[in-house]
């Protein structure tokens, strides 16, 4: 790992003395990006973590222009999913942005997205918004959060790093 940055801090690895930065802990809720060098095996793991608590909570404040969102579900959402999950105080044309695809908030239809976009478990997004107030975006559980869940999806996931759509920037 080369380095981990959240929305305002960053850890960077230094190759001589090692980690220093801002970035203390994870929480869950919160996005990260993480750098890391050559064809790294990334494996996920950890304490899993309270989503209900976190629903109650809210899981991010979002202040005017771009800030960067998680998705702490499980699965994959549609729009018509995201509907009902995803929950605040949105206004017409309030976007959500990933690298695959984006949708707008429209006052009448809730989200819309272009070309089939989704939300998908395990990626990081961007929401935008023109609202000066800062807005609580919370992740309601949905009646049964297991249900689309394959039998396998306790084990450890390991990912290979593809390269990136978007480039680094410091």
């Amino acid at each position: 790992v080369i380095e981990v940055r959240s929305q305002d801090e960053l850890l960077y690895n230094h190759p001589t003395f090692g980690f220093f930065g801002g970035v203390e802990e994870f929480s869950a809720g919160q996005m990260y990006k993480v750098k890391v060098s050559g064809e790294d095996v990334v494996i996920n793991a950890g304490t899993d973590a309270d989503i209900a608590a976190m629903t109650n909570k809210g899981v991010s404040f979002v202040e005017k222009g771009y800030n960067w969102i998680g998705y702490p579900l499980l699965g994959t959402l549609t729009m018509e999913e995201l509907n009902d999950v995803l929950q605040g105080d949105f206004v017409a044309g309030d976007k959500i942005i990933g690298k695959t695809g984006s949708a707008e908030y429209d006052a009448e239809d809730g989200w819309v997205a272009s070309d089939g976009f989704m939300i998908e478990e395990g990626q990081g997004y961007m929401f935008y918004t023109e609202v000066d107030a800062s807005n609580m975006i919370r992740w309601e559980l949905p009646e049964n959060p297991w249900a689309k869940l394959p039998s396998s999806s306790s084990a450890k996931k390991v990912m290979r790093r593809e390269k990136s759509i978007f480039t680094y920037d410091a």
